[in-house]
């Protein structure tokens, strides 16, 4: 006989253990980091006789709605690690069991709920499983980042592996290149940030400019790494990378570059001194998080990323037209 899995709220020390031993974690779901990038996080989790077997955090990043904070990717379930060490039909249906439980809670709890499975968890069943009136509970959409695996290979390999506009862009800055700074302010990053989609007419949601101060802040309080350069001649801030980090990987958040400097290739060397910083501080994978357009998905494989995909997924448009 299967046992009872038990849904409940759990606190950040008990998700934090979870998290620590999950194969689905990434540096975006660590809890301590997920309650820096939002106004409050409720966490859920899944309990097997005494083991807890899955975690789930709800953010609400800016006020009563729930929702993913802007710039973080893959909040959303995660697995503990102790069931990835049996046999695969009994992993499974552990799975299934957890998912289920959690999902008819939700479908309780919240009317809306956003969320996503990381890459490795591509496993929709339970939520393809999910029905009302015959019709699905959770709509999911195909996405595509591009990763850098094993980092641990020398710079000459990792160099090699990139496309040639890349590697001629990175050499070229290398013969005259900015000065790292760690003197840098929150308002030099905003502007940096915000002036070429102010150029552009991009709009920007009236949340970004706290999640950015949230997120720059919080790579910066031991949660990631920004690296910052500046210009030589005149002081200004010439490039940032902001990286997210987790238990083995380096999500790249933000690189972005002055206009003086970008139609030089700056922005290629500095998301190269990110790969290199993620290495010498041990990592495995750098991750660019998201590469789904075409502009973005070829200037990020240009660095050797290779493809993989994750799930955006959401809750309560099937369930809100039935009222």
């Amino acid at each position: 006989m299967s046992r009872r899995v038990v849904v409940d709220r759990m606190d950040i020390v008990e998700a934090d253990q979870l998290w620590a031993n999950s194969p689905h974690a990434t540096g975006f779901t660590r809890p301590a980091l997920l309650a820096r990038l939002s106004d409050r996080v409720e966490w859920w989790g899944a309990w097997r006789s005494q083991d807890l077997v899955a975690a789930w955090p709800v953010c609400f990043p800016y006020g009563d709605n729930a929702g993913r904070p802007i710039f973080a990717y893959y909040v959303g379930p995660m697995l503990g690690g102790e069931a990835f060490g049996f046999k695969y039909h009994r992993y499974w249906a552990i799975q299934q069991q957890a998912l289920k439980a959690m999902i008819s809670t939700f479908v309780r709890e919240y009317r809306d709920v956003v969320f996503s499975l990381p890459p490795g968890f591509t496993d929709l069943r339970a939520f393809q499983w999910s029905e009302a009136g015959g019709e699905s509970l959770f709509e999911y959409k195909l996405r595509h980042t591009a990763q850098i695996d094993a980092l641990d290979r020398s710079d000459e390999e990792l160099f090699q592996q990139m496309a040639r506009n890349r590697k001629r862009d990175i050499v070229a800055i290398e013969s005259k290149p900015p000065t790292r700074t760690d003197d840098w302010s929150l308002d030099e990053l905003h502007v940096l940030h915000y002036e070429p989609m102010l150029r552009q007419g991009v709009p920007f949601s009236p949340n970004r400019a706290e999640a950015f101060t949230r997120i720059v802040c919080a790579a910066r309080d031991d949660f990631g790494r920004v690296l910052a350069f500046r210009d030589p001649e005149n002081g200004r801030l010439a490039s940032v990378i902001v990286m997210i980090y987790g238990r083995d990987d380096a999500n790249n958040v933000l690189c972005v570059s002055d206009e003086a400097w970008r139609s030089l290739g700056l922005t290629a060397w500095t998301t190269y001194q990110g790969i290199q910083a993620a290495r010498a501080d041990g990592l495995r994978l750098f991750d660019f998080n998201g590469a789904n357009s075409p502009k973005r998905a070829a200037d990020k494989h240009a660095y050797g990323a290779e493809t993989t995909v994750y799930f955006n997924c959401s809750l309560g448009s099937a369930m809100d037209e039935k009222g």
